[in-house]
């Protein structure tokens, strides 16, 4: 591979001499020049291709295994967050099994299946979130089933 490198890189000095010969004079600055671009071409190449192998082998899964799943999660239970209140501010308390029925029925709405477990657990841990936020502001005495 070095072998090819090298052949590679001195047909190009040729190449480049021979374009300088053939306008009349010799320029060294012209031909420095462009030694210098096709170094610097070929070194942003590679730390391309190491910038593109390390995404492909490190971020893209990290991105699949991780922060997808951690996303999807954060915006099921702040859905659930927003359907439980708006759920207790329409139906008020003691309704808990309308107030049930309206926050899945909001879910629905915002295309979350509301036959998953996951949802269902979402619903009742912002409702258990609530529930302690009313008693901690006074609003609530007790847990009322």
């Amino acid at each position: 591979m070095k072998k090819v490198l090298w052949v590679w890189l001195c047909l190009m000095l040729v190449l480049m001499c021979a374009s300088a010969v053939a306008e009349g004079a010799i320029d060294t600055g012209v031909i420095l020049t462009q030694v210098v671009i096709w170094v610097l071409c070929g070194v942003l190449t590679v730390l391309g291709g190491v910038a593109t192998w390390v995404a492909k082998k490190y971020v893209v899964p990290w991105l699949k295994d991780v922060a997808v799943p951690w996303l999807k999660q954060h915006q099921l239970l702040e859905a659930a967050k927003v359907a439980v209140e708006y759920a207790e501010a329409v139906v008020g308390r003691f309704n808990g099994e309308e107030k049930l029925k309206l926050a899945l029925t909001v879910l629905e709405s915002r295309g979350w299946h509301i036959d998953s477990d996951e949802v269902l657990q979402a619903v009742k841990a912002k409702w258990q979130e609530l529930d302690l936020m009313q008693m901690a502001a006074g609003v609530k005495t007790s847990f009322v089933k």
